[in-house]
């Protein structure tokens, strides 16, 4: 189905998965915001949605299919080139630098602001329009997304448990915010976020704390330098949710350091060991 927006028109639509509860009291919506293959829509989430969602009804959220694989193809390329190791082996010393004169949330702020050689900035030009073009994709879709779990015909008085990464979260952000200015506080139950290119920004969190009744869960990864990179360089981003800590009261902080994930191309590959963390 398609929601008709102003242009560009956003197009999305739920796939239903290993679901033996379609009259299920509990909905866990799953969004994927970094694939390689359109099935990785729904492959990431299945394991985790048995084992942790064994009694909900299991939905993953199809949306700009194209524009999710344009992102990877291009960071598939830089990475066969080497730029992408390159720019980690930057990324990693900024942070041990950073680190020998402030520790925790400050160190991974310090490296978020370091200064980004030249060529590593021109080499990655060609992802600045992919990335680019899902930001304003998400923000849409989001909106369309939070009018369908507001629409009582389509979901029912059912709590809403929304799990993303990457772009995928930020797209529940702007649907959580979204809710909040549609006054809609009853709709959504729980919501995990992994490695999310928002900022942390207090004003947008505490709009995504106060339209769950639930947990609100910021799971972040202090090593990630491709979110660094794209966060910092093509939005001008200081602060960013997937690196550092939120400091809203009623946002729960989860680091992810420690659990094998090589970057933000990588958790798709660990979601049950990340929500069994938490």
């Amino acid at each position: 189905s398609s929601f008709p927006s102003s242009s560009p028109v956003v197009r999305y639509h739920f796939k239903q998965e290993v679901d033996q509860a379609e009259r299920a009291v509990h909905v866990a919506l799953f969004v994927s915001g970094w694939i390689t293959e359109k099935s990785e829509i729904c492959t990431p989430w299945a394991e985790a949605a048995q084992v942790f969602f064994p009694s909900s009804a299991h939905l993953a959220l199809q949306w700009e299919t194209q524009e999710l694989l344009d992102v990877s193809a291009v960071f598939g390329k830089m990475a066969a080139q080497e730029v992408a190791s390159s720019t980690a082996s930057f990324w990693f010393k900024s942070i041990s630098a950073s680190t020998v004169t402030a520790t925790g949330v400050a160190g991974a702020v310090a490296a978020m602001t370091l200064a980004w050689p030249v060529w590593i900035i021109s080499s990655m030009a060609n992802l600045d329009n992919a990335w680019l073009v899902c930001v304003e994709r998400a923000r849409l879709a989001g909106k369309c997304l939070a009018h369908v779990l507001a629409d009582r015909k389509n979901v029912g008085q059912r709590p809403v448990t929304l799990i993303g990464h990457s772009m995928g979260a930020r797209l529940l952000v702007f649907c959580l915010c979204e809710l909040y200015d549609m006054g809609e506080f009853n709709v959504v139950d729980e919501v995990v976020l992994l490695g999310t290119p928002v900022t942390t920004q207090a004003s947008k969190w505490q709009k995504v704390r106060a339209v769950s009744s639930g947990r609100v869960i910021n799971g972040y990864l202090g090593s990630d330098w491709v979110l660094g990179f794209l966060y910092r360089y093509l939005e001008w981003g200081v602060s960013v949710a997937g690196l550092s800590e939120v400091d809203v009261p009623g946002i729960e902080n989860v680091s992810l350091d420690g659990l094998g994930i090589q970057g933000h191309h990588d958790y798709p590959n660990h979601i049950v060991k990340i929500l069994a963390k938490m």
